[in-house]
């Protein structure tokens, strides 16, 4: 009797997608925008916005303690309005 082993392997991209980053940082897609809108985190623009791994990575250390909370908030607010005012 021949036993079959199949073995799954995760692909770790360099990069992230925006869904991605966010279940990385653990917060919102729309937050991770918020993020990038407010030059805090990098990203690539080739087709989507991709985020590399390494700048997620930065910004998780450069910002250990740091309430980005309110300035993540305003960006979305501004932004919300923005785009209620263009429609």
């Amino acid at each position: 009797m021949v036993k079959t082993v199949v073995l799954k392997r995760t692909v770790d991209a360099d990069v992230y997608t925006i869904p991605q980053a966010a279940k990385k940082l653990k917060i919102s897609p729309n937050k991770v925008r918020a993020l990038i809108g407010l030059g805090k985190l990098n990203c690539l623009q080739l087709g989507q916005l991709s985020i590399p791994k390494f700048e997620v990575e930065r910004f998780m250390h450069e910002n250990l303690s740091v309430d980005l909370r309110p300035a993540i908030d305003e960006w979305i607010e501004e932004n919300r309005k923005r785009k209620s005012a263009t429609a």
